[in-house]
Parts: structure tokens; C-alpha cells; sequence
């Protein structure tokens, strides 16, 4: 290695080391923040598929999770990003901290091969390293990486960048079949992480226009060879794309249909403007900006597009500065599958989806700086002092947007002072106050929810479920039956209001209404556990069996609900199946007093002479009294278990003792009982003998 090559790659190295450096200055406090109620439910802490961590079952879920066929706990396919959050909870559990030190760590990750990719494709070494620093520090993506849930993003940029990185050294080369397999290899990880980077073909042939210079637009003989290279791409792309217009949360049908494509037009043509004005003046960020829907005024349209079609005609127009278009082309085309052409979700436009195409407007300026700079060395001085001071300006206004991620509160505060008519913004911080036990704080954000968007049913739901909370029925019933007018398919509602007619003793219309719940969401383990619980509580044991096997395939460390299963199995008649969950309940919370007494009962009672066994139930059933102390239920267990050891004058009066209990207590069917199981005790016989 000469001299020129060892500097060279010390200056890489230092580069990398100022950008983590950056990185780290913006983003280091996330490691104290927590999870937020804004997807990181629906995807992290409350997915069972993602907290049962990494198995074969989760990791063939989360590759077919968000196609048409999915269960619908993914937004649209994207099994990589899925599987990487599997990772973090088998190695970190839910310890937010964790989670969000991979998210900050991938970014940094993505700074530095940016940078790297960018010096590889154009040769330059400051210009690569500006547009990586812009990148890096910029606060409209904080929201990418402060946000745990976006982990799509920070991965999917993470491998476009390595995509790019790869990209350079293939056209940097004679053909190789290997280079090109890494190049197909990065963007299938990229696409298997979001579907944003479906047009990084585009962007390809970009890059061969400026700066590679593989394709002329005059002559059009050169523009076969990158064409046909990039088919395979395309075609990976054109599926992923169909994966994701058909995928479970790939497209709003509602709001397209409401909206009409000229008015999805509108806002598109408006959301491209925005993020440039983001861009410069980055402040009343906000984690989610309400559709306006046909109320966007026409002067904002008409001024947005002359806005567009001005650039548009400048770079086209100016001649040699192929950077120019290349970098606005970038811009439009990266945007353009989260524009809201096809609308997905309920937002006008958000700042995640300016995490990669971005990086097209910092290329233009940077060369076009350049350029402008020149040999003139005032202007390199006016140019070597400002960028530093914005980049300095940058970092400080995006640590102090991060710090709005702290938690639930603190973001949906921050998003009702930027906009007080967010309906949505009063939702979200309406839910934050419920999960934290302020459901009378709750209540009124869900009601001016409700006034800003009229047929909410999510937020007349969540007040009846407060209001079920509070135990009191008769008043949530008909928020929940407001809701489920409101909306056919709603299983939570189902759920809920199933609840309020079991709190009122309304046991059918309960079990009805769960039911539906579970029919409409299959993988609803709440909704099957009470279920399960109701249909054992009526006398329906053998219904109750498939949903409390469903709650334990969901989550098999379930102990409730595998002795809740194991009731049922000797109500049903099969004690050596009941025996086998009251043992793993047991193992699983061995100082759970419920379940030891419960295996206690089975070994000293069961029909079945060979699970019987007198002695060990005997030392589960001390074990049991001595921490219950006078407990009817539990006294009747250790003497059934001094019958079955042929210990019948210590079964007698054990007995006896719960009796008396039961007596005072005034459970007189007990007493009944017990009474009957002295007298077998009298006879010399075990219980079942």
C-alpha cells in the first residue's frame, strides 16, 4: 500500500468516526427512552409472534406476515425488519433501550457507507462526505431513527446503501457474475426490509446517466446494456410492489375511494413542496399530519406544482450539471411510492418517508455548492465556515427533536401544540393516559377525538373499555354497540362488550359476542381466554378446550391458562391430560399456591388409579395449607390426599377443620360436600375409590 492509499483510507476512517460521532450527539439519549403507542404495540410489545422471539414458526410467519393471506399484524410485507425485531427481543427482552441503540446504530451504520458509496461512484471525498453528514444529522429523519418501530426504515436504508456501495464497484469493473449477484442480493435484503426502495432500479440508471457515464441521453445504443442489467431488478420490484398494494396494511381502499385520484394528485403535488420546506426549516415536526382531504386549498396545489415544474424545467435545462437532475429525479422518484398517490395510512405526507430520498436533494447541493465555490477562495471560506455552523444548528435542532420521542405523553403532547385540531394527535394521547391508569384524564381527549372525527369507532370503543374498567357496564354497552354500528368488523369492540354482559351475569350474549371476536381475529388470545373461561364456567368444558389451546399456542408460558385448561380436561374426562398441564402450570409458576393445589387434587383423587399418588400429593397439599392457612378448598385437598395415603383418622379431621371453615364462611354446597367426603374418609376409602 502507498502513501496516497494509507492517507486515504485514514481519511475514510476519520470520516466514519465523526459521522458516528454525530450520529451519537443527536441520538445517544434514545437509549433511555421507551416504547411509544404508535405501532410499537401492534408490531413489538404487543405482536406474541415477535415476543416468542426467534423459532421456526415466528420466522415462517413474518415471511408470509403482510400478504393478502397474512393474519394482518404486519403492515405489508417486510419479514426482514419483522425478523429484526424478533432478534432484539430474544437477546434484549423488551428493555426499549436496546432497541433503540440497533436503530441508532444501523443509521450510523448507513452514514458511513453512504459516504463510501458516494466517494466510490463519483471519485470526490468532501462532497460524499457532506451529503453523508446531511444525512446523518438532518431532523426530519429523526423520526426514522428515533421511532423503535421504524426499524423498517433504519434496515432498509442500512442495505440501499450497501446496495450502492455494491452498485459502485460492479460498474467499476469489467463484468463480473459475482458482483452483480451482490448487487441483486443487497436490494432483495433492502426490499425484504421496506418496499420504499422498489424504485433503487430507477435510481440506478440514474447514476449511470451522472456520475458513471455509462448511458448518454443522445445516444440511445448506450442504454442497453444498464436496461438489461437492471430487468431482474425490476422484476423483483414489480412483485414486491404487488406484495404490498395487496398486503394487509398496503393501501387505505377507504380514503382512495373518498378522496378520488384528483385530490390524491393535490395533495401529492402539496407533500412534495412540504418536504422541501422541511427540509430548510426543519421545525414543527410532528409524528402524524391529518389528511386534509378535499379541503386542500387549489392555491396550494396550483403553487406547489408551478414550484415543481420550475425545478423541474431549470435542471432539465441547465446543461452539464448532470448532478442536478439526477439528484431532483431522485427526489420525485423515491418519494413517489409514499406520496399518497396510493394512499396508505390516514397521513397527508411524514417524515419517515424522507429518509432515503433526501439524500438526491443533498447530492444536488453539494455539487452545486461545488461548483459555485470553484477556485474562489472567499467564497471556499464563506463555505468551509457555514457548513460546519449549520451542520452544528442541525444536530442541536434534532436532538431537540428526539427528545420528543421520549415516550407516549411526551409525543402526543408535543403533536396537539403543533396542531390542536389532530384529532388523531387526542386519540393516541388519550390511549398513552388509559395505559396509564388516567382513564378519567383519558375520556376527554377521546371525546374531542370524536368531535375532530366524527364515527371514530376506535375512540368510542376505548371509552367503553374505560367505562367497563370502572365497572361500569351499563354505560359502556352502548359506547361499544356505538362502535360496532359504526364499524361490522371490530373484535376488540366484540370483546369488550362481551366482557360488560359477563359483568352483568348476561353469560349467552357474553359468549356470543366473544365469539365474534375471536372469528374475526383469530390470533386474539384475550378474547379466547375469557371465552374458554365462560364456556368452562357454564358447564360447556369440551367447547372450552380448543380456545384455551389457541391462548397457549399464542403463548405456552401462559401458567393461568394452562391450569384453566386443565380444569377443563377433568371436567371433560381425561385426568391424564389434565395431570400433564397442572404439572407444566405448576413448573411454571411453582410458588402459584392455585396450581400446586390443583395437581395436588388430581394426584390424590384422579379416576384413574395410575396418576394416583398419595404420598406427593401429600407434600404439595402441606405445602399449600401452610401458606393458605384456613382455606376451605385447601384443607379438603390434603385430606383427600391423607385418604389416598390410607391416613384416614388425619383425612377426618382435616376435613373437618374445612368444614367448619366453610360453615363460617357460609358456603354451605361446601360444607355439603365435604360432609359427604367424611363420611367416605370413615369408610376407610380414598376419594374416587
Amino acid at each position: 500500500m502507498n502513501s496516497v492509499e494509507a492517507r486515504s483510507r485514514w481519511n475514510d476512517r476519520l470520516v466514519g468516526l465523526v459521522l458516528f460521532l454525530m450520529v451519537g450527539a443527536v441520538y445517544s439519549g434514545t437509549i433511555h427512552f421507551g416504547f411509544v403507542n404508535y405501532d410499537d404495540g401492534d408490531f413489538i410489545t404487543g405482536n406474541p409472534h415477535v415476543l416468542n422471539g426467534l423459532n421456526l414458526d415466528n420466522i415462517r410467519w413474518a415471511i408470509v406476515s403482510g400478504t393478502e393471506k397474512s393474519t394482518g399484524e404486519a403492515d405489508y410485507w417486510r419479514p426482514l425488519s419483522i425478523l429484526s425485531h424478533m432478534f432484539d427481543v430474544q437477546f434484549f427482552g423488551l428493555r426499549a433501550g436496546y432497541h433503540h441503540a440497533v436503530n441508532v446504530l444501523l443509521h450510523a451504520l448507513s452514514s458511513e457507507i453512504l459516504f463510501l458509496a458516494l466517494r466510490a461512484l463519483t471519485g470526490t471525498f468532501w462532497r460524499s462526505a457532506a451529503v453523508a453528514a446531511l444525512f446523518a444529522v438532518h431532523p426530519l429523519h429523526v423520526e426514522s431513527v428515533a421511532w423503535v418501530a421504524e426499524r423498517k426504515d433504519v434496515l432498509c436504508g442500512f442495505f440501499f446503501m450497501v446496495s450502492l456501495l455494491a452498485y459502485a464497484r460492479y460498474s467499476a469493473k469489467p463484468f463480473s457474475w459475482v458482483n452483480y449477484a451482490t448487487v441483486v442480493l443487497c436490494y432483495a435484503l433492502a426490499l425484504a426490509s421496506k418496499p420504499i426502495v422498489v424504485t433503487l432500479p430507477v435510481i440506478l440508471l440514474l447514476l449511470d446517466y451522472w456520475p458513471l457515464k455509462r448511458l448518454s441521453l443522445r445516444k440511445f445504443s448506450s442504454w442497453l446494456t444498464p436496461l438489461l442489467e437492471k430487468l431482474p431488478l425490476l422484476t423483483m420490484s414489480l412483485v414486491v410492489s404487488v406484495l404490498a398494494y395487496n398486503g394487509s396494511g398496503g393501501v387505505n381502499v377507504a380514503m382512495m375511494h373518498s378522496l378520488g385520484l384528483r385530490w390524491r394528485l393535490g395533495n401529492a403535488v402539496v407533500a412534495y413542496t412540504i418536504y422541501l420546506r422541511e427540509m430548510v426549516w426543519p421545525f414543527g415536526l410532528t409524528v402524524f399530519y391529518p389528511h386534509p382531504g378535499q379541503r386542500i386549498p387549489l392555491l396550494w396545489i396550483g403553487t406547489s406544482l408551478l414550484i415543481l415544474l420550475g425545478i423541474t424545467l431549470v435542471v432539465i435545462l441547465l446543461r452539464g450539471r448532470g448532478y442536478l437532475r439526477v439528484g431532483w429525479f431522485w427526489y420525485i422518484g423515491m418519494l413517489l411510492p409514499v406520496i399518497g398517490i396510493v394512499q396508505s395510512g390516514d397521513q397527508s405526507h411524514a417524515d419517515r418517508y424522507t429518509y432515503l430520498p433526501l439524500i438526491g436533494i443533498f447530492v444536488a447541493l453539494a455539487w452545486l455548492l461545488s461548483d459555485w465555490v470553484g477556485k474562489n477562495a472567499r467564497r471556499r471560506i464563506l463555505l468551509a465556515t457555514l457548513f460546519p455552523i449549520t451542520l452544528c444548528w442541525m444536530i442541536v435542532v434534532a436532538r431537540i427533536q428526539t427528545s420528543v420521542w421520549t415516550d407516549s405523553l411526551t409525543l402526543w403532547r408535543h403533536a396537539i401544540a403543533c396542531d390542536e385540531s389532530n384529532g388523531y394527535a387526542h386519540y393516541n394521547l388519550a390511549n398513552a393516559l388509559d395505559l396509564g391508569g388516567r382513564g378519567e384524564e383519558a375520556i376527554p381527549h377521546y371525546e374531542r377525538a370524536l368531535a375532530l372525527l366524527p364515527g371514530f369507532a376506535q375512540a368510542e370503543n376505548n371509552i367503553g373499555n374505560i367505562l367497563l374498567k370502572r365497572r361500569e357496564p351499563e354505560k359502556a354497552i352502548p359506547r361499544l354497540q356505538a362502535a360496532l354500528a359504526i364499524r361490522k368488523t371490530f373484535p376488540e369492540a366484540h370483546y369488550n362488550l362481551g366482557c360488560c354482559f359477563a359483568l352483568e351475569g348476561r353469560f349467552p350474549e357474553a359468549i356470543d359476542q366473544l365469539r365474534l371476536a375471536v372469528t374475526e381475529k383469530p390470533d386474539y388470545p384475550e378474547a379466547h381466554r375469557i371465552l374458554g373461561n365462560l364456556l368452562l364456567t357454564t358447564g360447556k368444558a369440551s367447547e372450552s378446550l380448543p380456545h384455551f389451546r389457541k391462548v397457549l399456542e399464542l403463548n405456552p408460558k401462559d401458567a393461568q391458562t394452562r391450569s384453566n385448561l386443565g380444569s377443563a380436561l377433568i371436567q371433560s374426562g381425561d385426568d391424564q391430560a389434565a395431570l400433564l398441564e397442572f404439572e407444566r402450570a405448576a413448573s411454571i409458576s411453582p410458588d402459584n399456591i392455585v396450581f400446586q393445589n390443583n395437581l395436588a387434587w388430581v394426584l390424590a383423587t384422579s379416576p384413574r388409579l395410575s396418576l394416583r399418588d398419595g404420598k406427593r400429593a401429600v407434600v404439595l397439599a402441606e405445602r399449600v395449607v401452610s401458606q393458605k392457612g384456613d382455606n376451605a378448598q385447601a384443607l379438603c385437598t390434603l385430606a383427600a390426599a391423607f385418604a389416598e395415603s390410607a391416613r384416614f383418622p388425619e383425612a377426618m379431621k382435616t376435613a373437618a377443620a374445612a368444614k367448619t371453615i366453610a360453615e363460617a364462611q357460609g358456603k354451605k354446597d361446601l360444607a355439603r360436600i365435604i360432609e359427604q367426603e367424611i363420611e367416605v374418609y370413615s369408610q376407610g376409602k380414598a376419594i374416587g375409590k
